[in-house]
């Protein structure tokens, strides 16, 4: 009888997921602790009963969330210069997909929780998606929990060094696995079997583990019993290599079938993993590396102690505890009564005088405790200067008597720290614009709509797979806004004392150097300067707004609103979009539309440009006769000029 291959990996890979939840599993109950503390529950301390939660750990914490947070872009550059619109269409295409609202879209907010899970494990690890639905591209960028993963232990921070690589926890509905097995994605007959399998197990997401449980618990959240309303069944994703080849494998936890085994070169033409991501701290053959928390952990908790062992010091030595002789004190609720009234006398029995009053009672007193604000201190200094959480960086006022230069230098170290912090981060995100490229690749069928900069500003343009065809090998970089404009703040002074030096030389391109100004000095975007510089139209950006969404609705099958404010640049806007893509498929089938369109603003344009002609030509008359009733000249007359229309487009033959 033939061995199934898929049966047969799946008992593999199944084992190699039991090998990676057992070398985890001390690692993923310490992270658990983090959480826990992030939430402001802390375990509690049993011989102190006074139990107050700081939040130490979670301000540290945040003090680096906020400090590395980042508005991140992805760039592709070209090596040949016959590439470069190539790149430029590849860069508009990741900004839409970054930029976008839609579901898988906003990628700046799942940058920002993979910075939290690596600080609170030590690996930020996202999934790349693409997928082709109805004919349109479509991508989801997930991040993966460190108590998710499925790694080598051994494979090291870099993931592409790992024999086998994948995720726990995915889970499908049964509309997901019908829909899939009529794509062609999933096995019939394993899908079959899994629907068919009855459990009352599955209409539920499960028992959480109590690592999870770190997410819910201390906020008052019960999630163990999370009710989806249909049944859903538990996956794991798991990528491994066998005989030279990368295979994909999704198989069900319970029974083990495999749903989609397929070589991953059928998902990905690149057959990289569609996993991304970086250590915080880079150990070349530890994946589960150190992390940021696991510095700042014993500090929080320590501060925390003493914090609350003082307290309890205070509480107890507040409370007074007594104890007090019943033989000499018969009634104990008068001494209650004269601690707490005025001019009270308690009886007592000293027995005709042998005993004094002050043997029936006894104080139980607490001993001091000195040096817990000045070792706080010390302990905050330590971790400020050792991981660069300090005042300084939680915004705290700094003393009078520190002096503005050493100020000065505890920002420039911290400027160093938090930029060697953030350093894998963007490392990372290239290897993402590799599997965003391949993704468009293997999956954009359609043209995608993208708006491209140009010459007079941005314009829309499509992506087409064609487009991805380069020459040479291609660049990937990664802009952070922060560092971008940190650097321009730097360089415009000096940029501003170069140009003043070459305002009167020959030598220098008029137009290129008004951009510099208006771009790197004024702080206009690229998009404002081209408006700026384009003096071939008065315009505004009502209207590029308005012609940019004519042609989307246009190529859409929308019929466009009428624009009773056209102009001339309004109309040359659409006509340049295309006569650029006149050879297009797309855009032949909707000329006659875009003439129509046309046609219809012809009239509505030339009224409005006529309608300026006379307010400027009125204006410049009364400027005319206020200047001659000023200084007695003669009023000479005004010539305007026809504002020129550009000859109607033709359709293609």
């Amino acid at each position: 009888m033939a061995i199934n291959p898929a049966e047969e990996r799946t008992r593999v890979n199944q084992r190699q997921f039991e090998s990676c939840v057992t070398s985890k599993r001390r690692r993923v109950r310490k992270v658990a602790k983090y959480r826990q503390l992030y939430n402001v529950n802390p375990e509690r301390q049993l011989r102190v009963r006074y139990d107050a939660p700081l939040p130490i750990f979670s301000g540290m914490v945040d003090t680096l969330l906020a400090s590395l947070d980042d508005n991140i872009s992805i760039k592709f550059g070209e090596t040949d210069p016959a590439d470069w619109r190539a790149a430029q269409k590849a860069t508009a295409g990741i900004q839409k997909l970054s930029d976008s609202q839609m579901p898988g879209g906003q990628w700046n907010k799942m940058f920002r929780a993979m910075r939290k899970e690596a600080i609170f494990s030590g690996v930020g690890v996202g999934e790349y998606i693409p997928y082709n639905l109805d004919g349109k591209f479509h991508s989801q960028l997930l991040i993966i929990p460190f108590e998710h993963l499925i790694f080598q232990a051994r494979g090291g921070f870099n993931i592409e060094n790992h024999n086998y690589f994948g995720r726990d926890n995915v889970w499908l509905n049964k509309a997901s696995l019908i829909r899939g097995v009529k794509g062609g994605l999933y096995d019939r007959k394993a899908v079959d079997e899994i629907i068919n399998t009855k459990s009352e197990g599955f209409q539920t997401r499960g028992m959480l583990d109590f690592d999870e449980e770190a997410r819910f618990k201390p906020l008052g959240i019960d999630a163990n019993d999370d009710i989806v309303g249909e049944p859903t069944w538990r996956f794991i994703e798991i990528i491994s290599e066998y005989e030279g080849k990368r295979w994909y494998n999704l198989f069900e936890y319970n029974l083990g079938k495999s749903i989609r085994f397929c070589p991953l070169s059928e998902i990905s033409s690149s057959e990289l993993y569609p996993y991304f991501g970086f250590a915080t701290h880079e150990d070349s053959e530890n994946f589960a590396s150190k992390s940021y928390a696991d510095d700042l952990y014993p500090h929080a908790i320590s501060i925390n102690d003493l914090f609350n062992e003082d307290a309890e010091n205070r509480r107890l030595k507040n409370s007074n505890a007594r104890a007090y002789d019943k033989d000499m004190f018969i009634n104990p609720q008068k001494l209650y009564e004269a601690q707490i009234g005025r001019s009270k006398l308690v009886p007592a029995d000293t027995q005709n005088g042998t005993r004094r009053i002050s043997e029936g009672i006894y104080e139980f007193k607490s001993p001091d405790i000195s040096g817990t604000v000045e070792l706080i201190s010390w302990l905050k200094n330590e971790v400020g200067n050792s991981l660069g959480v300090n005042d300084l960086l939680q915004g705290a006022s700094q003393p009078t008597d520190k002096k503005v230069g050493v100020t000065y230098v505890e920002q420039n170290n911290i400027g160093k720290r938090l930029s060697f912090f953030s350093q894998p981060i963007q490392e990372s995100l290239v290897q993402l614009g590799y599997r965003v490229f391949g993704g468009f690749v293997d999956y954009l069928k359609e043209p995608m709509p993208i708006k491209l900069f140009g010459e007079a500003g941005y314009q829309w343009d499509l992506l087409k797979r064609i487009d991805l065809h380069f020459e040479r090998d291609f660049e990937i970089t990664v802009v952070s806004q922060s560092q971008s404009n940190k650097k321009n703040e730097l360089a415009k002074a000096s940029r501003e004392k170069a140009l003043g030096l070459l305002a009167n030389s020959q030598n220098v391109n008029g137009r290129v150097r008004d951009e510099f100004i208006a771009r790197d000095i004024g702080g206009y975007s690229d998009a404002e300067v081209a408006m700026l510089l384009d003096t071939t139209a008065e315009t505004t950006k009502d209207s590029v707004s308005i012609a940019s969404e004519a042609v989307q609705d246009i190529m859409m099958g929308r019929v466009p609103k009428t624009n009773y404010q056209a102009d001339t640049y309004f109309l040359n806007r659409i006509i340049d979009f295309v006569e650029t893509h006149l050879e297009d498929k797309n855009v032949k089938k909707n000329v006659q539309k875009f003439l129509a369109y046309i046609d219809k603003h012809k009239q509505i344009v030339i009224g409005n440009m006529r309608r300026k002609q006379q307010e400027k030509q009125m204006l410049a008359e009364a400027e005319q006769e206020n200047t001659a009733e000023n200084t007695g000249s003669p009023k000479i007359p005004q010539i305007t000029p026809q504002q020129p229309m550009r000859p109607q487009l033709q359709p293609a033959q």
